[in-house]
């Protein structure tokens, strides 16, 4: 089949959003999948345990693409998950899991020395053949990254795939995609120059500190009835969370504010703006503010480095008719960020620590 121009970043998150009807009466599920996944120009890769062949019946009218797609995934006991621009459909137990297991892999890869860590970032689009081997594509991603892998026979058993075709993606979550349809997830040893493919663990959390806000014990209390399969506790000043990044995502600055500032109307005369996104990076977020916008972001890299702050990490917010002001602080706050705003520039700063 020829390539198709794949949506990616907001363009994507945009698509998930646009209400879609699909209808199918015992039709192949591979072949739904295929269909819809290029008419949509929203790609789509099918765990090897989910039969292919199976015959599905499914209808939806006018709903938004996302919720048909966990919809469609649960009338086959599935899930789905987003990984970069790939619509993961899988067993519910790894759909899970994967957004957490790639945003665990990212902090490993953060943890590199810069020399070490290039490759483990480098995004490429990926496609394979059909009847590739999934040993020979880690085969192909190791000798890339200039990487040994650990007891690859051992945790990858001869399989052959259907071919695929996916959208750029960074070489840590191409890895990952391979890996968790056989329950195995990323460890890098040796900094950065080995790869063991280890077992999933049963429980999969990722760590992120918050601001407690006025009253801690209310914030603390209000993340809890947010997230209640997250565990959370006011530490070093600071609310600890561990969860899945699902949890992580509803916990915004306005969710846990009593009068969240995306419910106060704004002011007659003043433009107003909507966006919602899922773990979409923040320079790319940035990206496509300063091209629709017109606005221009200045930021000083060095006093981000020295505080551990990094513009690729993946953020979420959602803002409803709401000023500029508004939009940019649900940006920036869960990166760790302030902003000064004078006419269409903006200075994003580190904000100083209270003594």
């Amino acid at each position: 089949m020829p390539p198709v121009a794949w949506l990616t970043d907001l363009d994507l998150t945009r698509q998930l959003e646009q209400a879609v009807s699909v209808q199918w009466n015992r039709h192949p599920l591979r072949d739904a999948i295929t269909s819809l996944s290029r008419t949509q120009r929203v790609a789509m890769l099918l765990d090897r345990r989910i039969d292919p062949d199976q015959l599905v019946t499914f209808a939806a009218e006018q709903q938004p693409l996302a919720t048909v797609l966990d919809q469609f995934a649960a009338s086959f006991q599935a899930g789905v998950s987003q990984v970069g621009s790939v619509m993961y459909i899988g067993p519910r137990p790894t759909a899970e899991k994967l957004r957490t297991l790639s945003a665990l892999a990212q902090v490993q890869v953060s943890q590199l020395s810069a020399s070490a860590r290039g490759p483990w970032q480098k995004i490429a689009a990926w496609r394979w053949k059909f009847l590739a081997q999934p040993r020979q594509l880690l085969a192909d991603l190791a000798q890339e990254a200039r990487v040994t892998l650990a007891d690859v026979e051992t945790a990858v058993p001869h399989d052959l795939w259907a071919e695929a075709d996916l959208p750029p993606l960074a070489w840590y979550d191409r890895t990952l995609l391979v890996l968790v349809q056989f329950d195995r997830t990323i460890e890098i040893r040796d900094g950065g120059k080995q790869l063991a493919l280890v077992e999933i663990p049963a429980r999969v959390q990722i760590e992120r500190s918050y601001p407690t806000g006025k009253n801690a014990e209310e914030t603390l209390a209000k993340f809890r009835e947010l997230a209640p399969a997250a565990e959370c506790e006011v530490k070093a000043g600071k609310i600890s969370v561990r969860g899945r990044v699902e949890d992580h995502a509803r916990l915004t600055p306005q969710a846990a504010s009593k009068s969240p500032p995306n419910k106060t109307p704004p002011k007659p005369g003043i433009d107003v703006y909507s966006l919602t996104l899922t773990e979409v990076p923040l320079n790319k977020v940035l990206e496509a503010l300063s091209e629709r916008l017109g606005l221009k972001f200045e930021f000083d890299r060095e006093q981000l480095q020295r505080a551990g702050i990094k513009l690729d990490q993946r953020v979420s917010l959602k803002v409803e008719q709401q000023p500029l002001e508004a939009l940019l602080r649900a940006a920036l706050e869960p990166a760790g960020l302030a902003f000064r705003l004078q006419g269409k520039t903006v200075e994003i700063v580190v904000p100083s620590k209270k003594p």
